[in-house]
């Protein structure tokens, strides 16, 4: 998923400094630990409360935990920064377009859940012009090679 978003932003210099990884389960964990390397911030949001086992884990990799009961993802820019890497692996399909709402200009979601069939409502119009006005991007990604462990 990361060398898609580097992919999507090859037209020019992208030099990603900060993450949120949506879901701190087994996935997101992984991407955690592997996103640390890359990323001067790494953020992990998730639904669970303390005391919790994965919340230690994020942090022990020197991740910030951010409970989605608290600070849901369109209200991640103002509690911690906009980020230039979201990377969703929840599955919760309102997170596809929630993603859009904390990504920092230029920045670029990657999705990687896979949700059942749900309708809601999008404002699409709101979010075609994030797209276009801010520069963002949003890439779908499945199947990773043994390379990228």
């Amino acid at each position: 998923a990361i060398e898609h978003a580097y992919a999507s932003r090859s037209a020019f210099h992208w030099d990603p400094e900060s993450a949120l990884v949506l879901g701190n389960g087994s996935l997101g964990l992984l991407t955690v630990a592997t996103l640390d390397e890359s990323f001067d911030r790494v953020h992990c949001l998730g639904r669970r409360e303390r005391p919790d086992p994965t919340i230690e884990i994020i942090e022990s990799l020197g991740a910030t935990y951010v409970n989605s009961n608290e600070t849901p993802v369109p209200d991640v820019p103002d509690a911690y920064e906009p980020m230039d890497f979201v990377f969703e692996a929840t599955g919760y399909a309102p997170h596809a377009f929630e993603t859009i709402e904390a990504l920092a200009p230029n920045g670029v979601g990657a999705l990687l859940g896979v949700p059942a069939d749900w309708e809601f409502e999008v404002d699409g119009g709101r979010l075609h012009r994030e797209f276009v006005l801010h520069n963002k991007a949003l890439v779908g990604s499945v199947n990773s090679g043994y390379e990228h462990f």
